[in-house]
């Protein structure tokens, strides 16, 4: 018989978390909508990849090489790009009855029956960790700011965002690991306002 163990106890077992920061995340995660993992990793006790792997682990899902990642036109037609940001999953292949898809979270019951439901058949899901998964999903669907920078004319700078109301120009500031967490806080907290 297969035990189950909790993440954090994975984690604590594995040697990568101490008693100490297991206590304090578990005391951070009430009243939060995040996931364990999440609040683990936003509280820099593990990085996201060592959550991943224990995901994997734990469910019995391989993990996704996302540098040889190349998802067909086919598969991403399926999913609309802001389904895939939010959900955090990167459509890969379809066949005749299977789906493949990268996806950070298999536990999103929502989405994974979203898929199944957009693919009409059985979804396979690799796992990924959230940040890098992020960028390889905005590359596919060509949402990379860094990517539209790069195929501008040397001679063109990106255009500041105007707001039309007061005539006021600015430039964006990006930070890419606070924007992808406030992104994920911003989706756990939709989360838990609908259920």
């Amino acid at each position: 018989m297969v035990q189950y163990k909790r993440i954090g106890e994975m984690l604590l077992d594995a040697g990568l978390i101490t008693p100490d920061q297991l206590d304090v995340a578990m005391k951070t995660k009430m009243g939060s909508t995040l996931r364990f993992g999440e609040i683990l990793t936003a509280l820099g006790f593990v990085s996201e990849e060592q959550v991943t792997q224990c995901l994997a682990d734990q469910y019995g899902y391989r993990l996704a090489d996302l540098t040889h990642a190349e998802p067909e036109k086919e598969a991403l037609e399926l999913v609309p790009s802001i389904t895939a940001l939010s959900g955090l999953v990167l459509p890969m292949k379809v066949t005749d009855d299977r789906f493949y898809c990268i996806i950070a979270d298999p536990l999103d019951i929502p989405m994974t029956d979203s898929l199944f439901r957009m693919a009409g058949r059985p979804v396979e899901f690799a796992l990924a960790p959230p940040s890098p998964l992020f960028d390889a999903i905005s590359n596919a669907y060509g949402l990379n700011p860094a990517k539209r920078r790069k195929s501008l004319a040397p001679d063109q700078k990106p255009r500041p965002i105007e707001n039309k109301r007061v005539g006021v120009k600015r430039k964006m500031k990006i930070d890419k690991q606070e924007d992808t967490f406030a992104l994920l806080a911003a989706l756990g907290s939709m989360q838990g306002a609908g259920a």
